[in-house]
């Protein structure tokens, strides 16, 4: 029986024998396929190639923020301040209105014309000449009685001793009839009395006026 010789078989592809075969191939099978791999070859060369660069942009210009920075933290800055005075002005106390005493007191008698004089028409009269003169006299008993305005008026003189009789027999006038068990029968005239005292009494407390001062001229020699 004949031994076959496995190695004798082997031969490479298209060739006849080991001599011939490369790595499997024949020459003839490396001639065809040699230009595929140049081919290959290329492309992955062609692959990892890097591209060329793009032509560089033009300079970008400056934002608005960059050319008007300044300007524009200045005016939020005036803004702002300006919101906050105005705010501050809005919000601030309002300065008192004072009525003069002598107003309040015409008023309030003004006010009670055409009522019937009976007792309550009386205490109102009497309680505004009153009012009038403590703040107008500035003085400090806020209710005092008739004695007591009248001593009081004497120590400040302020006004005339006989402005302060006509005042004291005026309120002694308006508490008698107040508590008179019958009505007077005669009108009092309360409120036009009250509005010529409150006159009188503006008169002796207004200031005197200052008196221009006369250049002296002096005699020629």
């Amino acid at each position: 029986m004949k031994i076959r010789n496995p190695r004798a078989e082997i031969r490479g592809p298209k060739t006849g024998g080991e001599r011939n075969c490369h790595f499997g191939f024949g020459i003839s099978d490396w001639v065809r396929i040699s230009p595929l791999l140049f081919a290959a070859s290329a492309g992955v060369q062609a692959a990892d190639k890097i591209p060329d660069l793009k032509p560089p942009l033009r300079e970008l210009p400056p934002t608005f923020w960059e050319q008007h920075a300044g300007a524009c933290t200045g005016t939020a800055v005036a803004l702002l301040a300006g919101a906050a005075f105005l705010s501050w002005w809005l919000s601030r106390p309002k300065p008192a209105v004072v009525t003069p005493p002598v107003v309040l007191a015409r008023q309030a008698l003004e006010s009670l014309r055409g009522r019937t004089e009976d007792e309550p028409l009386l205490r109102q009269v009497s309680g505004v000449l009153r009012h009038y003169v403590v703040a107008a006299c500035a003085l400090e008993q806020e209710e005092p009685t008739v004695e007591e305005l009248v001593a009081a008026l004497n120590g400040a003189r302020r006004l005339s001793a006989e402005l302060v009789a006509a005042l004291g027999g005026f309120l002694r006038d308006c508490d008698a009839r107040k508590f008179a068990p019958t009505p007077p029968p005669s009108q009092f005239d309360a409120i036009a009395r009250a509005l010529e005292l409150v006159a009188r009494c503006e008169i002796e407390l207004r200031p005197a006026p200052a008196l221009a001062a006369v250049p002296t001229v002096s005699a020629a020699p």
